[in-house]
């Protein structure tokens, strides 16, 4: 009887490529899968989250005025500074509390929407002298005033307040929490927390009773401020500011480091206006105040020499801080719910789904890694029979640099794309671009180091062999 012939290595190979193939196509796409969780969720050596800040401010900086709007004339500060502190207080500070009774028994006339006072009100209320008003005394008949006109008055409500004056001010402001988040690795002021300490933030205490349909349920994700750039003309036209910002090639040469004071994006008003109005008859001067006061946010703060109540802002601005209030709820009258968070809002406001997300974004970029790994091969499979294929993966495979280039280009192009969905559809902050471009770099790095064939040749297909082999055995 004739011995059969062997089986020749072509066929052999043909016979057992296509589930050893199989094997490394699905390690390598859950590796890379891994790669992009690892690069999108955590922070090596802190270099992710300093991306994310950076190209949030670039974008914002560069590309402010295509993706938000003027500033909402809904909004004005109502601003004291020095000048008003020497004419009113001859230089004294911290200002009695009946001179901001003053400030906003003025205020009053021109029938604001809502007040958020930004002041700490720290100081012991002074005895008063026998048969004569106590300081604050008038304070509280104002407040009260705007109480009877339907005004709501927000009010930091901190433990000097409640000392102070907290039984006298229980009913007639609403307390909120003027804390705010501090980046602590640049100083920053990116974030703005729904609450504080239990207590509401302004912006969102006072957009949701604004309107309440607008923001039912209540938000959850603290906010990603997105600053306006646009020029204020209400502003430009009086006030002077530093030269606007750098072209986007010297930001990116100078490591992005300037500061300046610029014209403020929100519409503002000085105190020594509203107090000693300047114009042809008093009748013009409360036409042009009621102008930026009626029926508006008013936001009352301070510029002042050595009060240090200023902010660093994502555009490398140095401002007042009732301006970083100014700008949230201008982000949330602008957006509402669907202002931008570091997770998306509303019903993607949760750190999982985006993930999820995320890795859907990733995962075909994961299968043309894995099939352009694993094609060359595969030269003998079923899948590279047609000609188209095998000259277009010999290209590939004689210049792989231009086709490093290409995939490169392709992802960033991809993730650009994916990224400004996120920001319109998801409400997504920009930062989350950073995510992306870190996954690519970090994928590059891997993949000089041949790091993805070493794992998957020694981790993820014995493992991957060995389950199979034991479903194989369980169904025989």
């Amino acid at each position: 009887m004739p011995s059969s012939s062997p089986r020749s290595s072509t066929a052999q190979d043909t016979a057992d490529h296509p589930p050893r193939g199989r094997i490394r196509f699905i390690a390598q796409v859950l590796l890379i899968l891994l790669v992009a969780h690892g690069a999108l969720s955590f922070s090596w050596f802190n270099t992710s989250s300093r991306a994310d800040r950076y190209l949030h401010d670039l974008v914002n900086t560069y590309a402010g005025d295509w993706l938000y709007p003027a500033a909402s004339k809904q909004i004005t500060v109502l601003l004291l500074t020095d000048e008003t502190i020497d004419h009113f207080q001859q230089g004294r500070w911290p200002a009695s509390y009946d001179f901001h009774a003053r400030v906003l028994n003025n205020l009053l006339r021109h029938h604001p929407a809502a007040v958020f006072i930004d002041f700490l009100w720290l100081s012991q209320r002074p005895s008063a002298p026998p048969g004569q008003p106590r300081d604050g005394d008038f304070l509280i008949r104002v407040l009260q005033r705007y109480q009877d006109a339907g005004i709501p008055v927000y009010l930091p409500y901190t433990p000097g307040v409640q000392q102070n004056l907290g039984a006298d001010l229980e009913h007639l402001v609403q307390p909120v929490s003027a804390k705010v988040k501090l980046d602590y690795i640049d100083f920053v002021f990116r974030e703005y927390p729904v609450q504080q300490d239990r207590l509401p933030t302004p912006a969102f205490l006072m957009a949701a009773q604004a309107d309440p349909a607008r923001f039912t349920p209540t938000p959850q994700a603290d906010m990603d401020i997105f600053w306006g750039t646009r020029v204020n003309l209400r502003n430009e036209s009086w006030m002077a500011g530093d030269a606007p910002v750098a072209d986007l090639l010297e930001g990116l040469r100078s490591g992005y480091t300037g500061l300046r004071v610029p014209v403020p994006y929100t519409t503002t008003l000085y105190v020594r206006d509203l107090m000693n109005p300047r114009a042809e008859t008093r009748a013009i001067a409360d036409q042009q105040a009621r102008a930026l006061l009626e029926n508006r946010f008013v936001l009352y703060g301070a510029n002042l020499s050595g009060v240090n109540d200023l902010i660093f802002t994502p555009t490398r601005q140095i401002l007042p801080g009732v301006y970083l209030h100014a700008m949230a709820l201008d982000n949330l009258l602008h957006w509402g719910p669907n202002y931008k968070s570091a997770n998306g809002t509303l019903w993607t406001a949760h750190a999982w789904w985006h993930q999820v997300w995320s890795l859907l974004i990733v995962l075909p970029i994961a299968l043309i890694f894995a099939y352009l790994d694993n094609a060359p091969r595969a030269a003998r499979c079923r899948l590279n029979k047609k000609r188209w294929r095998r000259k277009w993966l010999s290209r590939l495979q004689r210049h792989p640099a231009i086709t490093s280039a290409l995939v490169a280009l392709s992802m960033a192009v991809w993730f650009l794309l994916w990224s400004i969905f996120e920001f319109r559809y998801f409400n997504v902050s920009v930062s989350t671009l950073a995510g992306y471009l870190g996954f690519i770099g970090l994928g590059f790095f891997l993949e000089r180091l041949k790091l993805l064939d070493w794992v998957t040749a020694h981790a993820i297909t014995p493992c991957l062999q060995w389950l199979k082999a034991r479903r194989n055995r369980l169904d025989a």
